[in-house]
């Protein structure tokens, strides 16, 4: 590889409290499922049981997380997976029921 295909970043990936806070917060080299995976599994490690994270692809992570190591640990700790109330009319109705 050259020099400057190093620095490449592919975006951003973060995550944020309802308050806007900053939980997490990762530089992505490559479009990838590893980072929302990565975020979930640091985000219960942090703050536990009983917890709802909203995503605007939650009805294809639901599919991930499913078929992921973290699994069983999102499963024992009552993890929640949401998608925002119009995402549904922009993409797909099947995602709001």
């Amino acid at each position: 590889k050259n020099t400057v295909s190093i620095f490449k970043q592919t975006g951003i990936f973060l995550s944020v409290c309802r308050h806007r806070m900053v939980q997490t917060i990762a530089e992505m080299r490559h479009s990838d499922a590893k980072y929302p995976l990565a975020t979930i599994n640091k985000l219960v490690n942090m703050f536990g049981h009983n917890q709802a994270i909203g995503s605007d692809i939650g009805c294809s992570l639901v599919k991930t997380v499913a078929t992921s190591l973290i699994h069983n640990k999102a499963a024992d700790h009552h993890l929640v997976l949401t998608v925002n109330a119009f995402h549904g009319h922009m993409y797909n109705c099947k995602c709001q029921l």
